[in-house]
């Protein structure tokens, strides 16, 4: 289960990336020099903006199953060593 969540957690962090690179050149293309820059560099920050929470999301949701998992390994180990005679 470890192995398969972290290949889906690389796969979206490598499509994530190239997402924001298209929007962005996209964004780069919509720009004009008689547009109302500010404007733009919202829409502009907002794609970075998209982008990051993105990212911090995969990341976030990844840590909290490696959590999870390396938590449930503690409990088993301490499960499985109850009852033994560390001496013998």
């Amino acid at each position: 289960m470890v192995g398969c969540a972290n290949i889906k957690t690389a796969q979206k962090l490598t499509i994530l990336p190239e997402n924001f690179r298209h929007d962005w050149e996209l964004f780069r293309l919509e720009l004009s020099p008689n547009e109302n820059g500010v404007e733009k560099a919202q829409k502009g920050i907002g794609l970075c903006r998209e982008f990051l929470l993105a990212v911090n999301s995969e990341i976030q949701a990844e840590t909290n199953i490696w959590a999870q998992e390396f938590q449930q390994a503690l409990i088993d180990i301490e499960t499985s060593t109850k009852g033994t005679d560390p001496s013998e």
